[in-house]
């Protein structure tokens, strides 16, 4: 069983290689709570919360759109420069945070435990660098219908409004990157579907059990209802909903998508992904869209989500996310322009 405030304990193996660690890989609401929830109902497994861990220290050697109080850019300017004396650069200090995030992931694992998962959705935005940093991982993709990620985004984070100027990022980024990230030579690596998860489970259970190289119990796929993860970040709203593998989440996604802007709007968004990238997730273009065309049309929510597609428009175009972390600034001086 995965482990839990409860059943952490101190004594382990004194260091771990990236051999012992499974990392996820997916979008937002692709499924991704679910699948390490039943990793983890098998003792030899572990896993936590949502780490956030390798995104700031990777993100270190990026300057660019990254915003702090002591200044990301100077710092990451400053980090590149260290790390150009280094014997072998940037690698010596990408190694550095691999041999940190291992021995964190371990600690935070009880004894005897062979596996880590680490399950970080944003993580989709450094992939390449985590494969190049743990090359002996096992690596998991999870994908998802994108038209049903959307929807679970705007149900589950908007309570059914337009919300999807907060997650493009994911969706167009993210989404860019894990592909090309697939793509790459691995060698450990899983491409899976939610929805093949869902519809033929103790297929998906055979198919982890060679990537790991271990005999998973099919009752993993029972017991992973009684399993919470220790930490405050994930899915803890899936976590009590779902307490059984169910196909009724598939199509959710027809009702929260049947209104003409919606539709417009996934139209333009599954022309962006295109049929080469949707192949490559496992998916087919022509018939998402035929799905997408057949929904019968309602009528809800046009005003509020008109009124919020203009704000999304706007919000991507000024920096109001900054604006909010200064006014938020317990450092504010009281004659800051923003007072």
């Amino acid at each position: 069983m995965g482990p839990t405030a409860s059943n952490i304990q101190t004594t382990r193996p004194e260091e771990w290689s990236d051999e012992n660690l499974i990392v996820l890989f997916s979008l937002p609401r692709s499924g991704s709570t679910l699948l390490q929830r039943i990793l983890a109902a098998d003792e030899r497994i572990a896993s936590t919360a949502e780490s956030w861990l390798l995104l700031p220290l990777l993100y270190a050697l990026r300057d660019g759109n990254t915003f702090s109080e002591y200044g990301h850019t100077a710092a990451s300017k400053a980090i590149r420069d260290f790390s150009r004396h280094l014997p072998q650069g940037e690698m010596d200090y990408r190694r550095a945070v691999a041999r940190t995030a291992l021995d964190l992931f371990r600690k935070a694992s009880p004894a005897g435990v062979r596996y880590y998962v680490e399950k970080t959705p944003r993580n989709a935005l450094i992939a390449e660098e985590i494969m190049n940093i743990f090359p002996a991982a096992r690596y998991v993709f999870l994908w998802r219908n994108p038209l049903a990620v959307t929807a679970s985004m705007i149900e589950t984070f908007g309570k059914g409004r337009w919300n999807i100027y907060r997650f493009g990022i994911d969706l167009y980024e993210g989404l860019n990157q894990l592909v090309r990230a697939m793509s790459l030579p691995a060698k450990h690596k899983l491409v899976l579907r939610y929805e093949d998860l869902l519809q033929s489970p103790h297929e998906t259970v055979r198919r982890l059990s060679a990537l790991l190289e271990l005999d998973l119990d099919e009752d993993i796929l029972r017991k992973f209802s009684g399993i919470r993860m220790h930490g405050q970040m994930g899915d803890p709203a899936g976590a009590r909903k779902y307490t059984e593998l169910s196909i009724a989440p598939m199509d959710k996604w027809k009702e929260t998508l049947a209104t003409p802007l919606r539709r417009r709007w996934a139209r333009q968004y599954l022309n962006w992904i295109g049929s080469k990238r949707l192949e490559a997730m496992g998916y087919d273009f022509s018939e998402l869209m035929q799905a997408l065309n057949e929904l019968e049309m309602q009528v809800f929510d046009i005003f509020s989500d008109s009124a919020r597609l203009l704000y999304g428009f706007f919000a991507g175009r000024l920096p109001v996310s900054i604006i909010r972390v200064r006014r938020n600034s317990p450092h504010r001086h009281k004659n800051n322009w923003l007072s």
